[in-house]
This record gives C-alpha cells, structure tokens and sequence, in this order.
C-alpha cells in the first residue's frame, strides 16, 4: 500500500520569518531575537529576488552587508549557498577569495560574490560594512546584524543615495539598546518602512 503521507518542506519558516517574507516593500526592517533566523530569511529573500530577475531577464544584484568577513562568510554559507542548494543548483567547494570558476549553471563563482549568468547583470556579494564598501555599489541591500554595526550612521550615510534610485533596502538586526541607526530605523514614524 502506498505512504499518503506528505513529504516535509525542506525549509521550516517561524511564522515571523514567513511574515518576513510576505512582505515584499521596498525599505523593509525587521527586529528578530538572536538566533532568530533572521540572515536566513534575509538571504533566502536574496536568493528569491535574483531567482525571479534572472527569469525576466531584469537587473536586481544584491549586497549583503554584514558586521564582519566572518559574518558575511556565514551569510554565504548557511545562507545563500543552502538556498542555491534548495533550489537545485549543484555548488562546488570555494577556495581563496580570489578564485573563480563558473559551475555547469553558467554561474560565476568567487568565495563571497556569485555572478549569474546573462546580460542583466545580477550578483550577490557579501562584504564586512563599511562606509567605503557601501560605496563601491549600486544593487539593493540587506543589511544583516545593523544594530552592531560599527559605524552604522556612517554606513548609512553612504547607502542612502544608492538606495534612493529604485534599490530595496532590507535591515535586520536583533535589538541592541536604543540610540544607534538600527533602533532609529525601527520606531520611525514616517511611513518610509515597513
């Protein structure tokens, strides 16, 4: 007799995570608990957004800005790359930052930035935030872990005008105290985020 039982999704979403996601404004924050799952479901958003481009042949590249080189790794490792993986992308081991190769998808790869394939344009990058780095870019941004952001006004300074000309801004963070950019961004009153 054959099982009627339902395969399980390969991802399980919180309910925030799921409502994270269903919220597809343009400037969005969000404040989850630590461990909460947040650059998980801020890369899987990634992911989807390019997935969804690269299928109307349309430019949306993304930067994921993290506290640190070892925190933008795990954005791409845990993150990223397990989405590709979800998504039935074969991923081969990366070497040294500077290494590159292209994988039987046509993609691109380099130890923190994939570049897809086509005329549209679209990447994802993983860089520690800085105001330099910020600057360097013109693609939508998430912003992982803002509230421990060193220099976060400063950052933000920088990704203000890129954000301005039609890129989406996601901010996540889990809380830390009040008076730093992140808490601004989240008890603001004026209607720019969700």
């Amino acid at each position: 007799m054959a099982s009627t039982k339902t395969p399980e999704s390969a991802v399980h979403l919180l309910q925030t995570q799921k409502d994270y996601l269903r919220d597809q404004s343009r400037f969005k924050a969000a404040m989850f608990t630590r461990q909460g799952g947040k650059t998980f479901v801020g890369t899987l958003e990634v992911v989807d957004d390019v997935f969804v481009a690269q299928a109307r042949e349309r430019r949306s590249p993304w930067v994921i800005l993290s506290r640190s080189e070892r925190q933008s790794e795990i954005a791409m490792r845990e993150g990223v790359h397990r989405h590709l993986a979800a998504y039935g992308i074969a991923l081969k081991a990366l070497g040294q930052n500077e290494v590159e190769f292209y994988d039987e998808d046509k993609i691109k790869r380099k130890a923190l930035e994939l570049i897809f394939p086509g005329t549209a344009g679209n990447f994802i990058a993983a860089v520690p935030a800085s105001p330099d780095t910020v600057r360097g870019y013109s693609a939508n941004m998430l912003f992982d872990e803002f509230a421990i952001h060193k220099d976060a006004r400063e950052i933000w300074k920088s990704a203000y005008p890129i954000i301005t000309r039609g890129y989406k801004a996601r901010v996540i963070s889990s809380p830390k105290g009040v008076g730093n950019k992140f808490h601004e961004i989240m008890t603001d009153k004026s209607g720019t985020w969700s």
